[in-house]
């Protein structure tokens, strides 16, 4: 008798065993399937908040990895689904775009070679000045 328990408990522990081995794998494909859809979402899906002198506060929404850049109002953030995300949703304007492009440039320019000195780095000085007039500087020369 005590062979037979012995027998049903080694049966019921394989039965176990084989029952969690097929959840796990089940779960570990839906992670990679998750993370799969996360890491293209973060790639196409673009947010942009701010405020700027010439343009006042401001939201933007990209869906295709920066190209094409919306305007979204209202108090849902664009990733919410109540309300589908989004109150309003128009074209940003492209000057606005323009303008946080430029300055997108400097930061990246600045943490690559630091401050814009106007000397020849990965830029040279008629580029570094151009980089600075399109996000809105005006360059003068010292006299």
């Amino acid at each position: 008798m005590k062979g037979l328990k012995m027998i049903y408990l080694g049966m019921l522990v394989i039965v176990a065993l084989i029952l969690s081995g097929i959840y796990v794998l089940n779960t570990s494909d839906k992670i990679k399937r998750l993370d799969t859809e996360l890491t293209w979402y973060k790639k196409a899906i673009k947010t942009k908040n701010g405020w700027s002198q010439g343009f006042g506060s401001y939201k933007l929404v990209s869906f295709d990895r920066g190209e094409t850049w919306y305007n979204y109002e209202g108090h849902s953030d664009p990733e919410s689904t109540r309300n589908n995300g989004f109150h309003f949703l128009t074209p940003a304007d492209t000057a606005l775009v323009k303008h946080i492009k430029a300055w997108d440039a400097i930061y990246k320019f600045v943490d690559k070679n630091g401050p814009i000195d106007f000397t020849d780095k990965d830029l040279s000085v008629e580029e570094q000045k151009r980089l600075m007039e399109d996000a809105g500087f005006e360059i003068k020369e010292k006299k």
